[in-house]
Protein backbone atom coordinates (compact mmCIF):
# COMPACT_ATOMS: atom_id res chain seq x y z
CA UNK A 1 0.00 0.00 0.00
CA UNK A 2 3.01 2.17 0.81
CA UNK A 3 4.53 1.85 -2.71
CA UNK A 4 1.18 2.45 -4.55
CA UNK A 5 0.41 5.29 -2.35
CA UNK A 6 3.51 7.18 -3.84
CA UNK A 7 3.45 5.50 -7.00
CA UNK A 8 -0.09 7.25 -7.49
CA UNK A 9 1.12 10.60 -6.00
CA UNK A 10 4.22 10.52 -8.57
CA UNK A 11 2.31 9.64 -11.37
CA UNK A 12 -0.57 12.09 -10.85
CA UNK A 13 1.12 14.83 -9.22
CA UNK A 14 1.36 16.41 -12.88
CA UNK A 15 -2.32 17.36 -12.63
CA UNK A 16 -1.41 19.57 -9.69
CA UNK A 17 1.51 21.28 -11.39
CA UNK A 18 -0.23 21.92 -14.47
CA UNK A 19 -1.80 24.28 -12.50
CA UNK A 20 1.09 26.91 -12.67
CA UNK A 21 3.48 24.62 -15.15
CA UNK A 22 1.64 25.41 -18.06
CA UNK A 23 1.59 28.74 -18.18
CA UNK A 24 5.34 28.88 -17.40
CA UNK A 25 6.56 26.45 -19.90
CA UNK A 26 3.82 27.71 -22.34
CA UNK A 27 2.24 24.25 -22.87
CA UNK A 28 -0.88 24.17 -24.95
CA UNK A 29 -3.64 21.48 -23.49
CA UNK A 30 -3.13 18.84 -26.11
CA UNK A 31 1.13 19.13 -25.56
CA UNK A 32 0.01 18.94 -21.48
CA UNK A 33 -2.09 15.97 -22.28
CA UNK A 34 0.43 13.88 -24.29
CA UNK A 35 2.96 14.53 -21.32
CA UNK A 36 0.32 12.96 -19.35
CA UNK A 37 -0.34 10.24 -21.53
CA UNK A 38 3.47 9.15 -22.49
CA UNK A 39 4.56 7.68 -19.55
CA UNK A 40 1.86 4.51 -20.65
CA UNK A 41 3.90 4.38 -23.29
CA UNK A 42 6.43 2.96 -22.22
CA UNK A 43 4.87 1.67 -19.04
CA UNK A 44 2.93 -0.57 -21.44
CA UNK A 45 6.54 -1.65 -23.33
CA UNK A 46 8.30 -2.33 -20.18
CA UNK A 47 5.42 -4.05 -17.81
CA UNK A 48 5.27 -7.71 -19.46
CA UNK A 49 9.21 -8.08 -19.11
CA UNK A 50 9.30 -6.38 -15.56
CA UNK A 51 6.81 -9.19 -14.37
CA UNK A 52 8.87 -11.63 -15.82
CA UNK A 53 11.81 -10.59 -14.16
CA UNK A 54 9.90 -10.21 -10.94
CA UNK A 55 8.49 -13.96 -11.47
CA UNK A 56 12.41 -15.08 -12.08
CA UNK A 57 14.04 -13.25 -9.39
CA UNK A 58 13.53 -11.43 -6.21
CA UNK A 59 10.39 -9.39 -5.67
CA UNK A 60 11.98 -7.96 -2.82
CA UNK A 61 14.87 -6.79 -4.80
CA UNK A 62 12.71 -6.11 -8.07
CA UNK A 63 10.72 -3.57 -5.98
CA UNK A 64 13.23 -1.71 -4.61
CA UNK A 65 14.44 -1.19 -8.11
CA UNK A 66 11.17 0.06 -9.42
CA UNK A 67 10.69 2.55 -6.56
CA UNK A 68 14.76 4.08 -6.57
CA UNK A 69 14.56 4.45 -10.13
CA UNK A 70 10.89 5.93 -10.87
CA UNK A 71 11.85 8.09 -7.61
CA UNK A 72 14.73 9.90 -9.24
CA UNK A 73 12.89 10.01 -12.87
CA UNK A 74 9.98 11.59 -11.24
CA UNK A 75 12.20 14.56 -8.94
CA UNK A 76 14.06 15.06 -12.64
CA UNK A 77 10.58 16.45 -13.83
CA UNK A 78 10.94 19.64 -11.54
CA UNK A 79 14.17 20.46 -13.95
CA UNK A 80 12.74 20.51 -17.15
CA UNK A 81 12.47 23.48 -19.47
CA UNK A 82 10.21 22.72 -22.03
CA UNK A 83 7.87 20.57 -23.35
CA UNK A 84 10.14 18.08 -25.15
CA UNK A 85 11.93 17.46 -21.47
CA UNK A 86 8.47 16.95 -20.03
CA UNK A 87 8.13 14.63 -22.64
CA UNK A 88 11.36 12.45 -21.87
CA UNK A 89 10.98 12.42 -18.59
CA UNK A 90 7.31 11.20 -18.23
CA UNK A 91 8.59 8.54 -20.91
CA UNK A 92 11.70 7.34 -18.32
CA UNK A 93 8.66 7.83 -15.78
CA UNK A 94 6.90 4.68 -17.47
CA UNK A 95 10.01 2.64 -17.94
CA UNK A 96 11.10 2.80 -14.50
CA UNK A 97 7.63 2.60 -12.65
CA UNK A 98 6.59 -0.35 -14.95
CA UNK A 99 5.37 -3.26 -13.34
CA UNK A 100 4.96 -2.10 -10.14
CA UNK A 101 0.96 -2.58 -10.09
CA UNK A 102 0.25 -5.86 -11.67
CA UNK A 103 3.73 -6.78 -10.00
CA UNK A 104 1.99 -6.25 -6.75
CA UNK A 105 -1.24 -7.94 -8.05
CA UNK A 106 1.13 -11.57 -8.55
CA UNK A 107 2.91 -11.31 -5.15
CA UNK A 108 -0.59 -11.45 -3.83
CA UNK A 109 -1.27 -15.08 -6.02
CA UNK A 110 1.68 -16.12 -3.94
CA UNK A 111 0.35 -15.39 -0.36
CA UNK A 112 -3.73 -15.29 -0.84
CA UNK A 113 -6.20 -17.88 -2.08
CA UNK A 114 -8.59 -16.80 -4.02
CA UNK A 115 -11.77 -16.17 -1.59
CA UNK A 116 -9.37 -14.03 0.09
CA UNK A 117 -8.15 -12.07 -2.64
CA UNK A 118 -10.26 -9.84 -3.60
CA UNK A 119 -10.85 -8.14 0.43
CA UNK A 120 -7.23 -7.86 0.36
CA UNK A 121 -6.72 -6.39 -3.11
CA UNK A 122 -9.44 -3.85 -2.73
CA UNK A 123 -7.26 -2.88 0.68
CA UNK A 124 -4.09 -3.06 -1.58
CA UNK A 125 -6.08 -0.67 -4.72
CA UNK A 126 -7.65 1.99 -1.98
CA UNK A 127 -3.84 3.31 -1.70
CA UNK A 128 -4.51 4.93 -4.84
CA UNK A 129 -7.83 7.08 -3.45
CA UNK A 130 -6.04 7.70 -0.07
CA UNK A 131 -3.42 9.32 -2.41
CA UNK A 132 -5.17 11.75 -3.64
CA UNK A 133 -7.14 12.46 -0.61
CA UNK A 134 -3.74 13.41 1.05
CA UNK A 135 -1.67 13.93 -1.65
CA UNK A 136 -3.93 16.45 -3.53
CA UNK A 137 -4.07 19.15 -0.68
CA UNK A 138 0.19 18.21 0.23
CA UNK A 139 0.94 18.82 -3.59
CA UNK A 140 -1.12 22.21 -3.04
CA UNK A 141 0.25 23.29 -0.43
CA UNK A 142 3.84 22.47 -1.52
CA UNK A 143 3.40 24.33 -4.59
CA UNK A 144 1.90 27.65 -2.24
CA UNK A 145 4.84 27.46 0.10
CA UNK A 146 7.81 25.01 -0.80
CA UNK A 147 10.98 26.81 -1.07
CA UNK A 148 14.12 24.89 -2.65
CA UNK A 149 16.61 26.31 -4.36
CA UNK A 150 14.68 29.18 -5.39
CA UNK A 151 12.81 27.07 -7.63
CA UNK A 152 9.22 27.56 -8.61
CA UNK A 153 6.57 26.53 -5.94
CA UNK A 154 5.80 23.20 -8.76
CA UNK A 155 8.94 22.39 -9.32
CA UNK A 156 9.94 21.71 -5.16
CA UNK A 157 6.49 20.06 -4.95
CA UNK A 158 7.66 17.42 -7.78
CA UNK A 159 11.26 17.17 -6.89
CA UNK A 160 10.54 16.36 -2.95
CA UNK A 161 7.65 13.97 -3.87
CA UNK A 162 9.91 12.43 -6.09
CA UNK A 163 12.42 11.44 -4.15
CA UNK A 164 10.22 9.67 -1.24
CA UNK A 165 10.55 6.49 -3.05
CA UNK A 166 13.92 6.77 -2.65
CA UNK A 167 13.97 6.08 0.50
CA UNK A 168 11.27 3.87 0.81
CA UNK A 169 12.92 1.30 -2.03
CA UNK A 170 16.02 1.53 0.22
CA UNK A 171 14.24 0.09 2.80
CA UNK A 172 12.41 -2.63 0.82
CA UNK A 173 14.86 -4.92 1.31
CA UNK A 174 14.79 -4.93 5.28
CA UNK A 175 10.79 -4.75 4.92
CA UNK A 176 9.73 -7.40 1.81
CA UNK A 177 8.93 -11.02 2.31
CA UNK A 178 9.57 -12.88 -1.18
CA UNK A 179 7.10 -15.16 -0.19
CA UNK A 180 4.65 -17.09 3.19
CA UNK A 181 7.88 -19.79 3.50
CA UNK A 182 10.25 -16.39 4.67
CA UNK A 183 8.43 -14.99 7.28
CA UNK A 184 8.41 -16.18 11.48
CA UNK A 185 5.57 -14.76 12.01
CA UNK A 186 3.58 -17.54 10.71
CA UNK A 187 3.67 -21.12 12.24
CA UNK A 188 4.63 -24.38 10.59
CA UNK A 189 1.23 -25.17 9.91
CA UNK A 190 -0.23 -22.18 8.65
CA UNK A 191 2.74 -21.60 6.12
CA UNK A 192 1.70 -25.42 5.17
CA UNK A 193 -2.37 -24.39 4.31
CA UNK A 194 -1.20 -21.19 2.69
CA UNK A 195 0.91 -23.67 0.58
CA UNK A 196 -1.52 -26.33 0.09
CA UNK A 197 -4.33 -23.83 -0.71
CA UNK A 198 -2.80 -22.08 -3.42
CA UNK A 199 -1.66 -25.71 -4.90
CA UNK A 200 -4.97 -26.64 -5.37
CA UNK A 201 -5.86 -24.14 -7.10
CA UNK A 202 -2.88 -23.99 -9.18
CA UNK A 203 -4.16 -27.29 -10.10
CA UNK A 204 -8.04 -26.47 -10.40
CA UNK A 205 -7.51 -24.12 -12.67
CA UNK A 206 -7.27 -24.27 -16.60
CA UNK A 207 -5.61 -21.62 -17.65
CA UNK A 208 -3.05 -20.61 -20.03
CA UNK A 209 0.33 -22.36 -19.96
CA UNK A 210 2.76 -20.28 -22.47
CA UNK A 211 2.91 -16.92 -22.64
CA UNK A 212 2.82 -16.94 -26.87
CA UNK A 213 -0.53 -18.74 -26.28
CA UNK A 214 -2.21 -15.70 -23.83
CA UNK A 215 -1.18 -13.34 -26.49
CA UNK A 216 -3.38 -14.78 -29.19
CA UNK A 217 -6.04 -15.58 -26.71
CA UNK A 218 -9.56 -13.49 -26.88
CA UNK A 219 -10.02 -13.41 -23.46
CA UNK A 220 -7.13 -11.69 -22.85
CA UNK A 221 -7.70 -9.18 -25.41
CA UNK A 222 -10.97 -8.47 -24.26
CA UNK A 223 -10.16 -8.31 -20.40
CA UNK A 224 -7.63 -5.63 -21.65
CA UNK A 225 -10.01 -3.49 -23.33
CA UNK A 226 -12.64 -3.68 -20.33
CA UNK A 227 -9.72 -2.51 -18.29
CA UNK A 228 -8.85 0.19 -20.85
CA UNK A 229 -12.10 1.17 -20.18
CA UNK A 230 -12.28 1.33 -16.61
CA UNK A 231 -8.70 3.48 -17.00
CA UNK A 232 -10.73 6.06 -18.83
CA UNK A 233 -12.56 7.23 -15.76
CA UNK A 234 -9.41 7.82 -14.47
CA UNK A 235 -7.86 9.90 -17.58
CA UNK A 236 -10.27 12.77 -16.25
CA UNK A 237 -9.43 12.30 -12.59
CA UNK A 238 -5.53 11.89 -12.95
CA UNK A 239 -5.33 14.65 -15.25
CA UNK A 240 -7.62 17.10 -15.59
CA UNK A 241 -9.31 17.13 -12.56
CA UNK A 242 -7.58 20.45 -10.77
CA UNK A 243 -8.31 21.74 -13.86
CA UNK A 244 -11.69 21.65 -13.24
CA UNK A 245 -11.78 22.24 -9.61
CA UNK A 246 -9.94 25.67 -10.71
CA UNK A 247 -12.86 26.62 -12.99
CA UNK A 248 -15.31 26.20 -10.03
CA UNK A 249 -15.03 30.27 -10.26
CA UNK A 250 -18.38 31.05 -9.21
CA UNK A 251 -18.49 28.83 -6.24
CA UNK A 252 -14.66 29.25 -4.77
CA UNK A 253 -13.41 32.75 -6.27
CA UNK A 254 -10.14 32.60 -7.02
CA UNK A 255 -8.73 28.89 -5.56
CA UNK A 256 -5.58 28.82 -4.71
CA UNK A 257 -3.57 25.45 -4.86
CA UNK A 258 -4.03 24.15 -1.85
CA UNK A 259 -7.77 24.94 -1.67
CA UNK A 260 -8.06 23.31 -5.14
CA UNK A 261 -6.50 20.42 -4.13
CA UNK A 262 -8.73 19.95 -0.77
CA UNK A 263 -11.82 20.11 -3.35
CA UNK A 264 -10.21 17.70 -6.05
CA UNK A 265 -9.65 15.28 -3.15
CA UNK A 266 -13.80 15.05 -2.76
CA UNK A 267 -14.12 11.93 -5.22
CA UNK A 268 -11.18 9.86 -4.30
CA UNK A 269 -12.54 10.22 -0.47
CA UNK A 270 -15.77 8.82 -1.20
CA UNK A 271 -13.78 5.91 -3.31
CA UNK A 272 -11.95 4.74 -0.78
CA UNK A 273 -14.60 4.66 1.76
CA UNK A 274 -16.63 2.61 -1.01
CA UNK A 275 -13.91 0.04 -2.47
CA UNK A 276 -13.10 -1.16 1.20
CA UNK A 277 -16.86 -1.61 2.29
CA UNK A 278 -17.36 -3.09 -1.68
CA UNK A 279 -14.06 -5.50 -1.00
CA UNK A 280 -15.22 -7.17 2.03
CA UNK A 281 -18.73 -7.53 0.67
CA UNK A 282 -16.82 -9.80 -2.41
CA UNK A 283 -15.01 -11.99 0.61
CA UNK A 284 -16.14 -15.41 -0.31
CA UNK A 285 -18.20 -14.74 -2.92
CA UNK A 286 -17.40 -16.31 -6.44
CA UNK A 287 -16.59 -13.49 -8.57
CA UNK A 288 -19.92 -12.92 -11.03
CA UNK A 289 -20.24 -10.99 -13.98
CA UNK A 290 -22.24 -8.32 -12.43
CA UNK A 291 -19.45 -7.70 -9.92
CA UNK A 292 -17.73 -6.59 -12.45
CA UNK A 293 -20.19 -4.81 -14.70
CA UNK A 294 -22.35 -2.70 -12.55
CA UNK A 295 -19.35 -0.39 -11.25
CA UNK A 296 -18.46 0.48 -14.70
CA UNK A 297 -21.63 1.39 -15.51
CA UNK A 298 -21.53 3.77 -12.33
CA UNK A 299 -18.26 5.15 -13.27
CA UNK A 300 -19.63 5.76 -17.17
CA UNK A 301 -22.77 7.39 -15.42
CA UNK A 302 -20.38 9.93 -13.18
CA UNK A 303 -17.95 10.49 -15.92
CA UNK A 304 -21.13 11.93 -18.10
CA UNK A 305 -22.58 13.80 -15.25
CA UNK A 306 -20.52 16.78 -15.12
CA UNK A 307 -20.67 17.46 -18.30
CA UNK A 308 -24.13 17.69 -18.17
CA UNK A 309 -25.15 19.81 -15.39
CA UNK A 310 -23.65 23.14 -15.31
CA UNK A 311 -23.91 22.84 -11.45
CA UNK A 312 -20.40 22.75 -9.98
CA UNK A 313 -22.50 20.23 -6.91
CA UNK A 314 -23.53 18.17 -9.36
CA UNK A 315 -20.48 18.01 -11.20
CA UNK A 316 -19.01 16.80 -7.94
CA UNK A 317 -21.41 14.12 -6.98
CA UNK A 318 -20.96 13.24 -10.92
CA UNK A 319 -17.20 12.85 -10.15
CA UNK A 320 -17.46 11.35 -7.03
CA UNK A 321 -19.87 8.57 -8.35
CA UNK A 322 -17.26 8.14 -11.41
CA UNK A 323 -14.42 7.92 -8.83
CA UNK A 324 -16.16 5.07 -6.65
CA UNK A 325 -17.54 3.30 -9.74
CA UNK A 326 -13.96 2.80 -11.55
CA UNK A 327 -12.40 2.18 -8.21
CA UNK A 328 -15.08 -0.44 -7.40
CA UNK A 329 -14.25 -2.08 -10.81
CA UNK A 330 -10.63 -2.22 -10.62
CA UNK A 331 -11.48 -4.53 -7.27
CA UNK A 332 -13.63 -7.19 -9.05
CA UNK A 333 -11.95 -6.56 -12.47
CA UNK A 334 -8.80 -7.92 -11.08
CA UNK A 335 -9.86 -11.34 -9.99
CA UNK A 336 -10.64 -12.34 -13.85
CA UNK A 337 -7.72 -12.54 -15.20
CA UNK A 338 -6.19 -14.76 -12.52
CA UNK A 339 -8.85 -17.34 -13.74
CA UNK A 340 -7.49 -18.06 -17.16
CA UNK A 341 -3.78 -18.30 -16.35
CA UNK A 342 -1.54 -20.93 -15.38
CA UNK A 343 1.04 -20.68 -12.61
CA UNK A 344 3.52 -20.14 -14.93
CA UNK A 345 2.44 -17.63 -16.70
CA UNK A 346 0.39 -15.61 -14.11
CA UNK A 347 2.71 -13.14 -13.63
CA UNK A 348 3.32 -11.97 -17.55
CA UNK A 349 -0.52 -12.93 -18.64
CA UNK A 350 -1.62 -10.65 -15.57
CA UNK A 351 0.83 -7.60 -16.95
CA UNK A 352 -0.30 -8.31 -20.64
CA UNK A 353 -3.69 -7.54 -19.69
CA UNK A 354 -2.60 -3.95 -17.46
CA UNK A 355 -0.62 -3.19 -20.42
CA UNK A 356 -3.25 -2.95 -22.98
CA UNK A 357 -5.58 -1.58 -20.45
CA UNK A 358 -3.44 0.91 -19.55
CA UNK A 359 -2.93 1.97 -23.43
CA UNK A 360 -6.02 3.97 -22.94
CA UNK A 361 -3.77 6.61 -20.68
CA UNK A 362 -1.59 7.07 -23.23
CA UNK A 363 -4.27 7.78 -25.99
CA UNK A 364 -7.23 9.32 -23.72
CA UNK A 365 -5.37 12.01 -22.19
CA UNK A 366 -3.85 13.58 -25.29
CA UNK A 367 -7.33 13.56 -26.97
CA UNK A 368 -9.27 14.71 -24.00
CA UNK A 369 -6.47 18.31 -24.33
CA UNK A 370 -6.98 18.39 -28.20
CA UNK A 371 -11.01 18.12 -27.51
CA UNK A 372 -10.07 21.28 -25.30
CA UNK A 373 -8.14 23.47 -27.40
CA UNK A 374 -10.95 23.01 -30.18
CA UNK A 375 -14.05 23.64 -27.86
CA UNK A 376 -12.92 25.47 -25.03
CA UNK A 377 -14.34 22.93 -22.34
CA UNK A 378 -14.15 19.53 -21.18
CA UNK A 379 -17.98 18.72 -21.88
CA UNK A 380 -17.12 16.93 -25.28
CA UNK A 381 -14.45 14.87 -23.95
CA UNK A 382 -16.28 13.35 -20.96
CA UNK A 383 -19.08 12.32 -23.13
CA UNK A 384 -16.95 11.04 -25.61
CA UNK A 385 -15.18 8.95 -22.47
CA UNK A 386 -18.51 7.91 -21.47
CA UNK A 387 -19.44 6.21 -24.58
CA UNK A 388 -16.19 3.84 -24.64
CA UNK A 389 -17.42 3.08 -21.14
CA UNK A 390 -20.62 1.93 -22.33
CA UNK A 391 -18.60 -0.70 -24.90
CA UNK A 392 -16.42 -1.14 -22.52
CA UNK A 393 -19.53 -2.47 -20.29
CA UNK A 394 -20.98 -4.40 -23.18
CA UNK A 395 -17.88 -6.01 -23.39
CA UNK A 396 -17.32 -6.83 -19.90
CA UNK A 397 -20.59 -8.78 -19.54
CA UNK A 398 -20.02 -11.14 -22.37
CA UNK A 399 -16.56 -11.74 -21.37
CA UNK A 400 -16.95 -11.76 -17.25
CA UNK A 401 -19.90 -14.55 -18.46
CA UNK A 402 -17.52 -16.98 -20.28
CA UNK A 403 -14.65 -16.81 -17.96
CA UNK A 404 -16.41 -17.11 -14.37
CA UNK A 405 -19.02 -19.99 -16.20
CA UNK A 406 -15.54 -22.06 -17.64
CA UNK A 407 -13.88 -21.53 -13.85
CA UNK A 408 -17.33 -22.95 -12.23
CA UNK A 409 -17.25 -25.73 -14.58
CA UNK A 410 -13.27 -26.49 -14.29
CA UNK A 411 -13.45 -26.39 -10.28
CA UNK A 412 -16.39 -29.14 -10.00
CA UNK A 413 -14.30 -31.26 -12.39
CA UNK A 414 -11.63 -30.82 -10.32
CA UNK A 415 -13.58 -31.44 -7.56
CA UNK A 416 -14.99 -34.99 -9.27
CA UNK A 417 -11.26 -35.96 -9.74
CA UNK A 418 -10.35 -35.63 -6.36
CA UNK A 419 -13.63 -37.35 -4.99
Amino acid sequence: MLMYFVCILDRVNLGYASLTMNRELGLTAAQYGLAAGLLYLTYMVFEVPSNILLQKTSPRIWFTRIMVTWGLCSAATGLIQNAQHLYLVRMCLGAAEAGLFPGVLYYLTRWLPKSERAAVTALFMTAAPVAFVIGAPLSGYLMDHAQLFGYSGWRAMLIIEGLVPVVIGLCLPFLLPNRPADVGWLSAAEKAAIAAALSREAVAGPGTHRFAAAMRDGKVWALGFVFFGINVTFSILFWFLPQMVAGFKASLGAPSALQIGLVSAAPFACAAVTMVLFGFWLKGRRTATPHVALPIALAAAGTVIPALSGSPAMAMLGLCLGASGAFCAMVSFWQLPPLIFHENTMASGIALVAAIGVSSNLVIPWLNGHIKDLTGSLDNAMIFNGAVMVVALAVSIVIGTRITRASEHANLAAAANAS
